[in-house]
């Protein structure tokens, strides 16, 4: 149905905490699920987003049991972190990167497997024990399956000609966007490979959407 054009970055997202909890590492969370199965609460922007399938997948690789809260959206998400609601969440770092900056949550990892640029100082979850744990939020341009080539490649010029503008560059790392650019044949690989390393997840954590 699409046609895709370029991939503009791909985020990391971060494990957050609001202040009232004293669980403040990996190795910390993971003790805290096994001491209090299905009791530690995770919020999500709701069933099957990129933060409920990041929980899924530290679940599987902790082999713990979560309290799965989706919500609908980031917005309202963060506002019951902030408030003590939920204890903590796989948040995309362009959602919470705002308030890790103010100090009204705590970054505890980040999920790709190299440190982003715009957060230097926050240890990736492989650094944390959990080896290639990877969970990203990723952006990019597609279009219409009846796009002709030529114009997908049009666009594909341009955009990567705006990613190497050094300002462009310099607002994408503060939101841990990074990597973007290259070939539609790129960003069509990418997208075959994310497709079948979350069905993987869907399948073995049997997640369900209901309608």
């Amino acid at each position: 149905d699409f046609v895709p054009i370029v991939l503009v970055g791909v985020t990391p997202n971060l494990l957050i905490a609001n202040g009232a909890q004293k669980a403040l590492s990996v190795k910390d969370i993971v003790a805290l699920c096994k001491a209090e199965p299905g009791k530690v609460s995770f919020g999500s922007a709701g069933a099957g987003s990129a933060q409920h399938l990041a929980l899924e997948s530290f679940k599987l690789q902790a082999q713990v049991d979560a309290l799965h809260i989706p919500y609908k959206g980031s917005g309202p998400l963060l506002t019951d972190l902030i408030g003590g609601q939920i204890q903590y969440s796989f948040e995309t770092m362009t959602a919470a990167t705002p308030h890790v900056k103010s100090g009204k949550v705590i970054a505890i990892a980040q999920t790709r497997a190299k440190r982003a640029k715009g957060h230097p100082n926050v240890p990736t979850m492989q650094e944390q024990g959990f080896p290639g744990f990877e969970a990203t939020t990723w952006y990019g341009l597609a279009g219409p399956g009846k796009l002709p080539g030529s114009i997908a490649q049009k666009i594909n010029r341009d955009v990567n000609a705006v990613l190497a503008m050094p300002d462009v560059q310099e607002k994408l790392d503060t939101y841990g966007a990074e990597d973007g650019g290259g070939s539609a044949e790129k960003f069509t690989q990418f997208i075959q490979s994310e497709i079948a390393k979350w069905a993987k997840v869907v399948k073995d954590a049997n997640v369900k959407v209901e309608s």
